[in-house]
This record gives structure tokens, C-alpha cells and sequence, in this order.
């Protein structure tokens, strides 16, 4: 005769067999979780707290605000049927204003769901619901289960921080729909150095960012430099309204004239020096990236030598390598993650320094340890540290350093040594 204790350890394993065969404890165990910030109007799709997809949403109109608070999705249904207060049911089809999903939260009456109306998504026009783009419902209907934690928030200023142990701090500004008012400046600032940035935001800067309300991500790094060629630049790296910006002259200089093209410089005399880094991809022909693990800028200007010795700018395709044309097969490129430079003879006051230089880019940089040993009268202070580099009492900028050594512009330092020459690169 089976004991009592062994029927109920029986009966608790042919509950946990049903539980798993119908997908009752994989749904308990899901990682996914939803976050709606209502502001936003958009409806963000968590794994461990990562936000891994995003969709924009309706929201309930002013007169019947969404609600906020902790709930869960209680029930899930295909092709639903709408059931109007005091109205006829409306059954599944292209004219249920529910659409093809249904996803009922733990709050009465309020559920997640498809439309027959997909110019309301991004309005405040519901009873409460939340609205989705019907293909976008039943992409989000199949990733989530009945339990999922659903998040209902009011954030007219959002303040996250991306992936990365530099990443940089998100804002986002968005309009107060429902009139309930924002976090102070101060608050906001709080909020911000809790996200991780270490900088100081200027309050004008800061209101001004809040009154946008346009929801566009606006970043504020802490601490990034900036690269070419996989050599640290200083291109005055600075933050306006969450956007990092650089100084395009500088930019400029570094390529050469006949890289830039006098179109892009007439832009930048016109629209002024500070620009983003798309704007200087677009203008210059580079390819850009930004590295947020590692706080760097990435600058990319592929060059290839061609048999003739006629240097030529590389194509650059979508997924940024370097395409070079089939044309020229015996082509040599220069890649910048190689750091590869060939070594050039300069010349300076008629004195022949043999690999007293490097060509990189457009450029010959000149390393100043081997022109000073060249016994030429110049003399310089230069500091690795703050990268401050002064030639017979002049201050000179651009500087690479190169194992600690500075190397110039070859048009740079004739025009210090050699009295009447004219650089045949614009330096501003």
C-alpha cells in the first residue's frame, strides 16, 4: 500500500511534468521584462534589464491617461476580438481597431495590441491601451509569456547610460503629455551623475537640452579623445547639447587641401570650425566609429599607393574596409590599424636628413630628435604628457606622438626654419 507522503511527492512530480510540458515553467523563468515610458511613447523590450528592442506605442489620450505602476501580461490572444463598452463586438479582421494581437495586463481593461489605425502610433489618442504597429505586436507577442513584469513610467527627461565602462550618458527630452511637471535642473544633474558622467553640464546648456522635447539621444561623454590613423590627435573634442563635436580646421590640416577639397573647407568657413563626427566622415571621405569601451573617437582616412607613385584616396565600403580598385591589383595599402608608415628623406634649409620623416596621410611628418641631430639652429621643448610642443618659441600644433617622440608637419617646421617659404597646405 502506497504511504500519503509518497501519493502527495507523486502527485508534485506529475504536476511539475504538466508545468514543463506545457511551457508554464519556461514562461515563470523568462529573462524578458517591458518598460513603456509614456512621454516617450515607446515601449522598450528588456532582457536582464538591457533594453534589446525598441517600438513606438500609442498612448491613452488626456482625458483617459495610461496608467502607471508594476503589472504583469495575464493573458495572450491571436486575431482578438473587441468587445466596445455598450457597443457590438467587432470580430478579428483588417477593421478590429485592436488589430491581430492582444497582450492583457494585470491593470483592468489595459492591454497591449495591433491597430487598424497605424497613423496613431506616436499620439496620445487611446482609452488607456497601449497601441503597436500590427507587425511589430506580433514580432513582441512572440518574444514574451504570460508573467512577463510589465512597467508603466512617466519620464519626460530620460537619463540612462550606455553599455561599456566608458560609455557615455544618454538624455533624452521628450514633452510633459500630461502636464505633470519635470525634475528640476539640479535634480535632473543628480540623476545624470548617478548615470556615471564625471563632467560638469553648464545649466544654460542643460535647460536648453530639456526644452528640445524632441526624444532624440543626446550624449555626454566623460572622457574620449580622438584618433586618426590609429594616432592620438588633439582635435579639441567638446560636447554641445549631448552631441561630441570636433574642430574640422584641425581635421582639415592634419588630411591636406588636396584630400579636403576646397568645397569642404568653404563649408567650414561658412558653417563654422565645430562639427560632429559625421559631419567631418561626410565632408572629408573618412571612415567613423566610436569605441565606448575604450573612450576613443575613430577617425579612419584608408590611402593607397598606386605602381606609379601617385597616392590616391581608397574607397571605403558599407561595412568600412577598403576597396581597392581592380584596376590597379599590384596596389599597396596603407592600413592605418598597422601603424605601417614608410620613412622619407627630408629636406630642411638644404640639409638632407636620410629617414628623417614618415609619410602619413598626405603628410610628411618630420621626427624632430633626428632634425635636431642634424645640427639645424632650431630648438624645442616638447612634453609628452600635455603634448604641448614649442619650436624657437612658437607653439606648433599638430603633434603625433610617435614612441614618445613628437614629429611636425614638414610644412609646418619650414615654415619656422626656412624664411619665406609658403606652406602649400592651409594651416588655420
Amino acid at each position: 500500500m502506497i504511504s500519503r507522503e509518497t501519493r502527495l511527492a507523486l502527485c508534485r512530480y506529475l504536476i511539475l511534468v504538466f508545468l514543463v510540458g506545457s511551457g508554464l515553467v519556461a514562461q515563470a523563468q523568462s529573462s524578458y521584462s517591458i518598460r513603456i515610458n509614456i512621454p516617450a511613447r515607446r515601449l522598450d523590450l528588456l532582457d536582464h534589464d538591457r533594453v534589446v528592442k525598441e517600438y513606438p506605442v500609442a498612448i491613452g489620450k488626456s482625458t483617459t491617461p495610461s496608467v502607471l505602476g508594476r503589472f504583469h501580461i495575464i493573458n495572450k490572444v491571436v486575431d482578438p476580438t473587441w468587445y466596445p463598452e455598450g457597443g457590438v463586438p467587432v470580430v478579428p479582421g483588417p477593421d478590429n481597431p485592436v488589430g491581430s494581437r492582444w497582450l492583457g495586463l494585470s491593470a483592468p481593461s489595459i492591454g497591449i495590441h495591433g491597430t487598424n489605425n497605424p497613423a496613431s502610433i506616436g499620439q496620445a489618442i487611446s482609452g488607456g491601451c497601449f497601441r503597436m504597429h500590427n507587425y511589430d505586436v506580433e514580432q513582441l507577442f512572440e518574444l514574451v509569456k504570460i508573467g512577463t513584469p510589465v512597467e508603466l513610467v512617466y519620464e519626460p527627461v530620460e537619463v540612462t547610460r550606455l553599455p561599456g565602462k566608458l560609455s557615455p550618458v544618454v538624455i533624452r527630452s521628450h514633452p510633459d503629455i500630461y502636464r505633470r511637471g519635470r525634475k528640476s535642473l539640479e535634480e535632473l544633474r543628480d540623476l545624470i551623475r548617478l548615470a556615471g558622467y564625471g563632467g560638469e553640464i553648464a545649466s544654460g546648456e542643460l535647460a536648453e537640452l530639456v526644452k528640445l522635447t524632441d526624444g532624440k539621444a543626446r550624449t555626454f561623454p566623460a572622457r574620449y579623445v580622438a584618433e586618426l590613423n590609429g594616432i592620438t590627435f588633439d582635435f579639441d573634442l567638446t560636447v554641445e547639447l549631448g552631441q561630441l563635436r570636433i574642430d574640422g580646421l584641425k581635421l582639415a590640416r592634419l588630411l591636406g587641401v588636396e584630400r579636403t577639397g576646397l568645397a569642404a573647407l568653404a563649408y567650414l568657413l561658412e558653417y563654422g570650425r565645430s562639427i560632429t563626427p559625421e559631419v567631418a566622415a561626410r565632408l572629408f571621405g573618412l571612415a567613423v566609429s566610436l569605441d565606448l569601451d575604450h573612450g576613443r573617437l575613430k577617425f579612419t582616412a584608408p590611402f593607397i599607393r598606386a605602381d606609379n607613385g601617385q597616392t590616391s584616396v581608397a574607397k571605403i565600403a558599407a561595412d568600412g574596409s577598403v576597396l581597392v580598385p581592380a584596376s590597379e591589383p599590384n596596389t599597396i595599402l596603407l592600413a592605418a590599424a598597422e601603424r605601417v608608415y614608410p620613412r622619407m628623406v627630408v629636406t630642411l634649409n638644404g640639409r638632407r636628413i636620410p629617414n628623417g620623416g614618415y609619410l602619413i596621410g598626405d603628410l610628411v611628418w618630420v621626427d624632430l630628435e633626428l632634425a635636431a641631430g642634424a645640427k639645424l639652429n632650431f630648438a624645442y621643448q616638447w612634453s609628452a604628457e600635455t603634448g604641448l610642443l614649442v619650436i624657437n618659441g612658437k607653439t606648433v600644433e599638430p603633434v603625433i606622438a610617435m614612441n614618445r617622440r613628437p614629429l611636425v608637419p614638414l610644412a609646418a617646421l619650414k615654415e619656422i626654419l626656412e624664411p619665406g617659404f609658403a606652406a602649400p597646405v592651409p594651416f588655420f
